[in-house]
């Protein structure tokens, strides 16, 4: 999901590089697009239509940007997903 939503976003110029944030469970992931709608509203939600996810918000894909500091008030709290071993105790 994490793929389909950088590829939502659009093309990325060439040296863009992707991070990968983890969000605990949906809720969580929602709780961030409805910031995301205050601090930077260019987003997509990727939402898995089969089973058994039904239609669950799986990942937010937000475009390459160079204003990093839009995106600080709700990002900044957000583990690295690679460090994340525990996303439940975020």
């Amino acid at each position: 999901m994490v793929t389909h939503a950088a590829g939502e976003t659009g093309p990325a110029p060439p040296e863009t590089h992707a991070v990968v944030l983890a969000a605990r469970d949906e809720a969580h992931l929602l709780h961030i697009a409805e910031k995301l709608t205050i601090f930077y509203p260019e987003f997509s939600i990727i939402r898995e239509p089969d089973l058994p996810w039904d239609n669950q918000a799986m990942a937010i894909g937000i475009p390459p940007t160079q204003d990093r500091h839009s995106l600080h008030p709700v990002t900044k709290n957000l583990k690295l997903l690679k460090e994340c071993k525990q996303c439940d105790t975020m």
